[in-house]
């Protein structure tokens, strides 16, 4: 569902738009009912209500992108795409997904720039898609920017955010989520969010390994 945005050998992030059909939107499986284990990293969250699903999400083991710089905890029960510093998160049912892009960049000095044009690039690949105005949001302690966004992906309307931080002066961290919507149920809130938030308060950072793919 999102354009692929990689590192390049170059120490710039250029995005490389490809279109993919869009996935189910209509939920097909609940996930288990099994308490949250209370060794998770603790999250952080952007000010503002807090959604809550109603299943609790559980999150599976680190996974660390060694050329993105970061590691997270993916949802259980989301399928993994890797690309080259890129993740691609996507629910059993197809209604969510997330992606987590990093690298190493030449540019971090203006991150509403960045974030203007990263909307922007995404814009190519959806018929609609609208990015609100940008607002302060951390992940890990490092501040950044975030907007919501809504639009239409082929026929289904979406919800989600859009979010960087730049967690030195030489590397870049994006993240995008979208959770498709329909006539009586809204992804976005509570399911959506709560994946969103979650993921991103697991997330950690280091020096990106600047190896070709």
């Amino acid at each position: 569902m999102f354009p692929t945005v990689t590192p390049t050998i170059q120490r710039t992030i250029t995005a490389r738009p490809t279109l993919s059909p869009i996935p189910s939107i209509s939920p097909t499986i609940t996930p288990t009912r099994e308490p949250t284990p209370t060794n998770e990293p603790e999250q952080i969250y952007p000010s503002g209500p807090i959604a809550t699903a109603r299943e609790p999400l559980r999150l599976g083991s680190v996974k660390t992108l060694e050329e993105g710089g970061f590691s997270f905890r993916p949802p259980m029960r989301f399928e993994e795409l890797y690309q080259y510093g890129q993740v691609t998160l996507t629910s059993d049912d197809k209604g969510t997904v997330l992606s987590l892009i990093g690298g190493l960049a030449n540019r971090t000095d203006d991150l509403e720039g960045i974030l203007l044009d990263f909307a922007e690039i995404l814009s190519e690949t959806f018929v609609e898609f609208n990015p609100g105005e940008p607002y302060p949001y951390s992940i890990n302690g490092i501040s950044g920017l975030a907007s919501e966004v809504n639009g239409i992906w082929v026929e289904s309307p979406i919800s989600g955010r859009i979010a960087i931080v730049a967690p030195s002066e030489e590397q870049l961290f994006y993240t995008l989520v979208i959770a498709a919507n329909t006539p009586n149920m809204n992804r976005w809130e509570p399911e959506g969010r709560q994946a969103f938030e979650a993921v991103m308060g697991t997330v950690i950072f280091f020096e990106p390994t600047d190896i070709q793919e």
